[in-house]
């Protein structure tokens, strides 16, 4: 190329781009386009230039002829449909100049030659790369006879202009010269692609395999806040030096490190690893490939003293990531960054659409429930309803954004303090969008397209462990029914887990997971969660495996997928934010009450071995039968159960079908602390966590399964029949080892659920008399009933029967 610019075969291009700025649609580009040609047209520099109006189709060729001709215009549609007497008398008039303007689709550029061509109308683009560079070369053809200069006109819309620069793109990737034949499509891309490269050799130097300014990391980033400096010591690599266990060759989670350096400035770290990848479904080495990854941790340091620094971690691997900001010394000196912050910052962008919304739910999920809502579609902000966002915060968020750069698609997942957008950059380009970042986070601008779904609770960091009592503790459900299995102890979800009232300075929960049998809780493994939701074993650890799959620390699997926990007041924790799911403080939540007399019953014996014991009255558990009994069958079959013990269902469980329609209810009893009904929190706080984590079996396929382990005593505790006929249940639940089509462990039925609590030391009086003047046990109560009431109404009718 640079020998047929200096022999005077071909001659720059003067590119007239069009700028967008105040129009738009396709009707107003062809216009605007039109103008600035016809205006070249008609001036005497152009007085023999010959025009050709690109376009798309037949259909927009003679459209486009249409409007030139009303701009006083010659011109004529030239393409392979015409007859070809018709086609040879227009390039015939063409060559002797009797008509100055024709409008294409594609023909005239496949081996015509037309050296007064000067003009080019760029209006639609081509089906293919080469079409458009050979019109591009055609236009730029020296011939003494024309010697104006050759022009092309064209808009920077966001469908031609786009090929127009992939084509210079390509032609300056064979020959940098080509863009000296058409200057100003690509002229920042080479100047920032100068820019980039001298960046990227100011790093440590790299392996001759590897390019670093061809480095594009993706986009997005994990933002974590540095905490305030306590000493003088240089942290997160801005002294320089690398840690000795990232050099290349070491070992980071079991991959290689290829390369590792700093930039100058000593703000970003570059490692990249490189690991043995096979198929999963291939057992052997045959197939191996090596595999790559990019790592990229960056740091800026805040420009005024009220703000934090910040930390961006672009990473893949999760577990290699918190090895990285070990090594750098950062982790535990850090936090995720601030819900609220980070949403103000997405908020900042100027949205064009929202296309996927997450909802997380406030009160956790178990198997078969919902514990995270996705909607999806464009729009879809516009369509979410009150129920759809009721009990839930906001999860993730994609929106789709309109930037200097053209549009793209960026998201948010505050509870994980990640942002991202998905486009590649490269290095130089990938640091000012972590300035731009960082600036919006700092100081986010008004959001002038609005805050995204303002009714939702989008939570807050978790600056300290509520001070009230902690009443249920539930497993992430990735972590249910998914075979995670404990060395020497059995299924991870056959434990339960427990939390204590946080200690003194409210930094650390103390978290339990317990074996539970009939008459003994027995403590496995005891740990503690930090503000950052990283677990940490106090004591021996335990490993946890699922199939053939490494084993993990429980530690590390709980840090990975942090618990749900429930608080007395309504507080919801998961990983490193809280949400407080009630607005509004309401008299009682809203769900069915009932109360009995409770004569002749020892309100302190729940069982009848303790009211045996006791010899001053019936159990609770017997009058609760009664109850049951007494009550109008609903179905043609009906099953009452007793499952008490540790890891029960309930203490009573009640089965009813009629038809297709199958109903289960859970029924939770405790005994009350004191001879009489009152009003007293310790009576609901272990029968409403119970009560919350038995919602499981209501939407849990496996339920059929386990009840037939339970009913022949091959899994406890031992489920005995009260009332039905035990062989027909058998058949139902599959253990009778026939009639197998008949199983709901088969067919896995709908249910419709209840889940009650049962505690007569709860007296329904007492407690609206003293909620109304706002004493404290009642207020506490409330709040426990609310709690019990959101978590299980998405599954279940929550029911409480109390004294009256």
């Amino acid at each position: 190329m640079r020998q047929a610019l200096e022999e005077h075969i071909f001659k720059p291009i003067k590119p007239v781009i069009l700028d967008q700025t105040h129009w738009g649609t396709r009707d107003e580009t062809d216009q605007a386009v039109l103008e600035a040609t016809v205006e070249l047209l008609k001036t005497d520099e152009h007085k023999s230039s010959t025009l050709l109006v690109r376009a798309a189709s037949r259909q927009r060729a003679a459209q486009l002829a249409q409007l030139y001709r009303a701009a006083d215009v010659d011109i004529e549609v030239l393409h392979s449909g015409l007859s070809s007497a018709r086609q040879r008398q227009i390039t015939s008039d063409l060559r002797s100049g009797r008509l100055r303007a024709v409008s294409v689709v594609g023909m005239l550029i496949e081996g015509f030659d037309l050296p007064s061509l000067r003009l080019l109308a760029y209006h639609d683009k081509h089906r293919s790369l080469p079409a458009t560079a050979q019109l591009i070369g055609r236009l730029a053809r020296v011939d003494d006879r024309y010697p104006q200069p050759s022009v092309l006109v064209t808009a920077k819309d966001i469908d031609v202009f786009p090929e127009l620069e992939g084509v210079v793109r390509n032609l300056y990737g064979e020959d940098q010269d080509w863009v000296t034949v058409l200057p100003g499509i690509i002229d920042d891309e080479i100047q920032n692609h100068r820019e980039n490269r001298q960046y990227a050799r100011q790093f440590d130097d790299a392996p001759p395999d590897l390019a670093l300014d061809a480095v594009q990391p993706l986009r997005r980033a994990v933002i974590r806040e540095l905490r305030p400096r306590i000493d003088t010591t240089s942290r997160a690599f801005e002294d320089g030096v690398i840690h000795e266990d990232l050099r290349v060759g070491k070992a980071l989670r079991g991959k290689l490190i290829l390369y590792s350096g700093l930039n100058p400035a000593g703000t970003t770290l570059m490692v990249i690893t490189e690991s043995v990848e096979r198929p999963a479904w291939h057992n052997a080495p045959g197939l191996d490939s090596p595999r790559y990854q990019l790592h990229l941790v960056s740091r800026r340091d805040a420009t005024r003293t009220d703000r934090p620094d910040l930390l961006f971690v672009n990473v893949e691997d999760n577990g290699l990531g918190r090895d990285l900001l070990d090594l750098i010394d950062v982790r535990k000196r850090s936090d995720l960054a601030d819900p609220g912050k980070l949403q103000a910052a997405f908020d900042s962008l100027t949205r064009q659409s929202v296309s996927s919304v997450g909802l997380r739910n406030n009160y956790g999920g178990s198997t078969g429930t919902t514990s995270y809502r996705m909607f999806a579609g464009k729009g879809v902000d516009r369509g979410l309803r009150e129920v759809d966002t009721a009990y839930g915060s906001l999860g993730h968020a994609m929106i789709q954004v309109a930037g200097d750069e053209g549009t793209f698609t960026a998201g948010v997942a505050t509870a994980k303090g990640k942002y991202w957008e998905t486009r590649y950059s490269a290095l130089l380009r990938y640091e000012a969008f972590l300035d731009e970042l960082a600036e919006r986070y700092w100081f986010p601008p008004g959001a002038q397209t609005g805050q995204l779904l303002p009714q939702v609770n989008r939570g807050t960091r978790l600056t300290a462990w509520p001070i009230e009592l902690p009443i249920a503790v539930e497993l992430d459900p990735a972590l249910i029914g998914m075979g995670w299995t404990i060395e020497d102890v059995g299924p991870l979800d056959a434990l339960d887990f427990e939390a204590d009232m946080v200690q003194p300075g409210r930094d650390r929960l103390v978290l339990r997971a317990l074996i539970t049998s009939e008459d003994t809780r027995r403590v496995v493994w005891t740990g503690e969660l930090d503000l950052t939701a990283e677990a940490t074993a106090v004591g021996d650890d335990l490993l946890v495996s699922r199939g053939y799959g490494v084993a993990v620390s429980l530690s590390d699997l709980l840090t990975d997928r942090p618990p749900t926990i429930f608080f007395g007041n309504g507080d919801t924790v998961h990983g490193s934010v809280i949400v407080n799911g009630r607005s509004t403080t309401r008299p009682l939540p809203n769900m069915e009450y009932s109360s009995l007399s409770w004569t002749g019953v020892d309100l302190e014996a729940e069982t009848r071995k303790k009211a045996a014991e006791n010899g001053k009255g019936r159990s609770i558990h017997e009058e609760l039968e009664t109850y049951l009994l007494a009550q109008p069958k609903r179905g043609q079959h009906r099953w009452i159960l007793h499952n008490d013990g540790g890891g029960e269902f309930a203490d009573y469980v009640v089965i009813e079908i009629d038809g297709t329609a199958v109903s289960v209810g859970l029924w939770h009893a405790k005994y009350a602390g004191g001879k009489t009904a009152s009003v007293r929190v310790t009576d609901l706080q272990e029968v409403v966590a119970q009560a919350i984590k038995s919602r499981r079996w209501i939407t849990d396929p496996g339920f059929w399964t386990e009840l037939g382990k339970r009913l022949t005593g091959a899994s406890k505790p031992k489920a005995t029949v009260v009332h039905g006929r035990i062989r027909q249940l058998l058949v139902i639940c599959g253990a009778a080892g026939r009639a197998e089509n008949l199983s709901f462990a088969r067919s896995r039925p709908l249910v419709q659920g209840t889940v009650a609590i049962v505690q007569p030391g709860l007296s329904y009086k007492k407690h609206r008399t003293q909620l109304t003047a706002e004493k404290l046990s009642a207020v506490q109560v409330r709040d426990l009933l609310t709690v019990f009431h959101d978590s299980v109404l998405q599954v279940a009718r929550p029911v409480m029967l109390c004294s009256a």
